[in-house]
């Protein structure tokens, strides 16, 4: 996923959405699809629609993700610290962790 944020142009509206087994990146030109891990792998999360869509900077915001991903399990025993978070609200939380280390960045 890494490679790919960095193709993304920063000004244009990416869409994520959760579909059947799959994450889904939508842009003006241009899409991509990864298959979801199994729930039971995860914490509990109940999928909620949003609250508020804002702008934000798109290099900002990919940035902060790939910084992150360098603070993430490479290894798929410990799925749930195999990602990044991105808490989308008045502010933009992006954090990761491996279990030893841990990278959090708040964008206004």
């Amino acid at each position: 996923m890494a490679a790919l944020l960095k193709y993304i142009p920063g000004n244009l509206m990416l869409t994520i959405q959760a579909k059947a087994k799959n994450l889904v990146f939508d842009w003006e030109g241009g899409a991509a699809t990864y298959p979801l891990e199994g729930p039971k792998d995860f914490p509990d999360s109940a999928l909620r629609q949003p609250l508020a869509e804002a702008d934000i900077d798109g290099d900002l915001f990919v940035g902060a993700i790939s910084e992150a991903l360098d603070y993430t399990a490479t290894e798929n025993a410990r799925p749930v610290l195999n990602a990044v978070a991105a808490i989308l609200g008045n502010v933009t939380q992006i954090c990761g962790a491996d279990g030893f280390r841990s990278s959090y960045e708040s964008l206004k």
